[in-house]
């Protein structure tokens, strides 16, 4: 993760606690607008993917490289690790360029590929990025997938909202939560000390790991 990408997620997350956890309890809404807001991130990616496929069609370079190594990175600190090969090519000006690329890049395509073996490339002019031919016409072909995930957590968060809308959140001085519905109440945290131990470790911990990457 970026650290330009954890700015942005770490100023949502404040905004959202202001703006939202601040001043509404209805459990109902404040589901909606994390699965909302998690929809938005969606559709921003997509976006970004669709502005990058975009200008490689059109000013993409489209060249054959020869694959250096391959490694998997982050496989030590993650379940979903990024693969990764480093190509070596000569771009159209004749300038020999060595880089590791790792976008859209799936595992099976990774294991597919051998070192010392010839391979396509489409080359970003003006990010001066590479991408792996073959990697990015399977991805334009399967990012369909991504609308119909988009599309998934906004019906949630709309299910969240009218199924629980009902349902309030309260919180006492520690930071403590619980769930209440017609005077009864529902999830309750304030008497249990393994559930508030968990909760403020998991925070910790998440903090932490997003932070070393």
């Amino acid at each position: 993760m970026s650290t330009t990408t954890l700015l942005i997620i770490s100023a949502a997350a404040l905004l959202y606690y202001y703006f939202v956890l601040r001043r509404f309890n209805a459990l109902g809404f404040r589901l909606f607008s994390l699965f909302t807001f998690i929809a938005i991130a969606f559709a921003c990616w997509i976006y970004q993917d669709e502005k990058t496929l975009s200008f490689l069609q059109k000013n993409g370079e489209h060249v054959n490289a020869t694959i250096q190594s391959k490694e998997k990175i982050g496989s030590e600190t993650t379940s979903s690790p990024d693969y990764a090969v480093t190509i070596s090519f000569a771009n159209k000006k004749g300038e020999v360029i060595t880089q590791q690329t790792h976008e859209y890049i799936s595992e099976k395509e990774w294991n597919s590929f051998s070192e010392n073996t010839e391979i396509e490339i489409i080359y970003d002019t003006a990010s001066k990025e590479a991408y792996i031919a073959k990697s990015l016409e399977r991805f334009k072909n399967d990012k369909w997938v991504l609308y119909v995930v988009a599309g998934f957590f906004f019906l949630i968060g709309c299910g969240c909202w009218f199924f629980l809308r009902k349902y309030k959140v309260g919180v006492d001085d520690k930071g403590n939560e619980w769930v209440e519905k017609d005077g009864k109440v529902y999830l309750d945290e304030r008497n249990n000390k393994t559930a508030q131990v968990a909760k403020r470790t998991n925070i910790i911990s998440k903090l932490l790991q997003a932070y070393r990457k």
